[in-house]
């Protein structure tokens, strides 16, 4: 079987029947529900690719053979550029693509579209990102990671950084480095990731795979890609990590080929959007419980969420329909004995994904940090990381501590860089 890189998961997505052009850049999936969403043969892929990374990792390997991206905490998302149809630049949020778009030229159209902060760093965006930009047709996406008097000194670990807080998690550089310096300068800050192409701003296609050194200079713009550098410029596995990290590959093949066809199948079907919520519930709460105890709570959670709709009917027609509907569904799940298979084997992958992080986090340029509500300033990881798909694919395969980010994203006592 031919070893994939993450750039070769086009495949994945004809096995759910996505579309091979998808016009907007909103929704990456996660490696391990590769498994869930894309059957027996996603999961080929998925472990291949581990596979193919393991290997990497046990050489010299320098990280631009890797195939990921780094992933941006950044708010909000900016699209700009030149509109295909009359050649203004503009600067916009994911509103451009409302049925009434919200594309703005000038300051004036920003003050009528938005209000607020968003509309002072949009009018920072349009002022400093116009000279630097590449007139060629196309739209840029990026995460806004700062603009004027955002950025702040810290202290962490004994160490004085200069750092911003676009949303969640705090990026910092040492204040005396190259880096900071940069910072200090610029007027904005930006990570680009995406490129839209087409006649117009409503069809536009997207793509991932911006480079910074596609657009002018100028100290006034911190422009950054988000192609994973290594600025040790190599990443690689200890002799023990390596054992490691096979072993749990060999187990997670083991059990992806004790998983039936029929599962496989019924994991695609009308089981999939319940499987992922029910999943997400327990990473929201950041609970882990064993795979047994998960997999028999799928049939209390599917009951109890199907009551609550059959009690809102008044009618009895309304009533059965949505006992019809639970039964239905119910009777599509696998067993409780296969979809304890199924989460043995995503915790592997997830297992062996974290390792991959972790490795990538030990050479990351930047360090990451949340603060608490009390002002404790934590170390934490890098949101992630996006292994590319094919370039007619415009959605990434995510790489993320989901416990970890997603604790720290919906937890009250984790301050957000917007929140005063």
């Amino acid at each position: 079987m031919k070893l994939q890189t993450f750039k070769e998961f086009s495949a994945l997505y004809e096995t759910n029947n996505i579309p091979k052009v998808i016009v907007q850049n909103k929704h990456s999936t996660h490696l391990e529900d590769l498994i869930l969403d894309g059957g027996k043969k996603a999961t080929n892929q998925v472990l291949d690719s581990l596979s193919t990374i393991g290997d990497k990792f046990t050489s010299t390997t320098k990280s631009k053979d890797i195939g990921v991206s780094v992933k941006y905490d950044g708010a909000p998302a900016v699209f700009f550029g030149h509109d295909p149809e009359n050649g203004k630049f503009f600067v916009g949020t994911k509103a451009i693509f409302n049925k009434v778009p919200k594309i703005n030229y000038t300051d004036e159209d920003i003050e009528g579209n938005h209000v607020g902060v968003l509309a002072d760093k949009l009018k920072t965006a349009l002022k400093y990102l116009a000279p630097i930009t590449p007139n060629k047709g196309e739209v840029f996406q990026g995460d806004l990671m700062f603009t004027s008097g955002d950025l702040k000194t810290i202290t962490a670990n004994n160490i004085k950084y200069n750092s911003c807080h676009p949303n969640t998690i705090v990026y910092a550089t040492p204040i005396d480095s190259k880096l900071s310096k940069q910072w200090n300068t610029a007027k904005i800050g930006i990570v680009m990731h995406t490129r839209y192409q087409g006649g117009n701003i409503a069809t536009m296609q997207a793509t991932f795979g911006v480079s910074a050194s596609e657009f002018g200079s100028s100290k006034d713009a911190w422009i950054e890609d988000a192609y994973y550098k290594s600025y040790d410029g190599v990443v690689t596995f200890t002799q023990e990590e390596s054992k490691l990290y096979n072993k749990t590959l060999k187990n997670a093949v083991k059990l992806a080929n004790n998983i039936s066809s029929s599962t496989y199948s019924s994991l695609q079907g009308s089981a999939n959007k319940i499987i992922n919520t029910y999943n997400n519930t327990f990473i929201r709460n950041n609970s882990r419980v064993d795979n047994k105890v998960k997999a028999k709570g799928l049939v209390d959670y599917v009951n109890i969420k199907y009551q609550k709709e059959i009690d809102k009917r008044k009618s009895d027609k309304g009533k059965q329909t949505q006992i019809d509907a639970r039964d239905k569904l119910l009777k599509s799940l696998p067993s409780d004995k296969e979809l304890t298979n199924v989460y043995e084997l995503q915790n592997n992958v997830v297992f062996l994904k974290n390792m991959v992080m972790a490795k990538l986090d030990q050479v990351s340029s930047m360090s990451t940090f949340v603060v608490t509500s009390s002002g404790e300033i934590k170390v934490t990881g890098a949101e992630g990381y996006v292994g590319l798909t094919g370039s007619d694919i415009p959605s990434g395969v995510k790489l993320v501590d989901r416990y970890e980010f997603s604790f720290n994203n919906f937890s009250p006592e984790i301050k957000k860089g917007w929140t005063k």
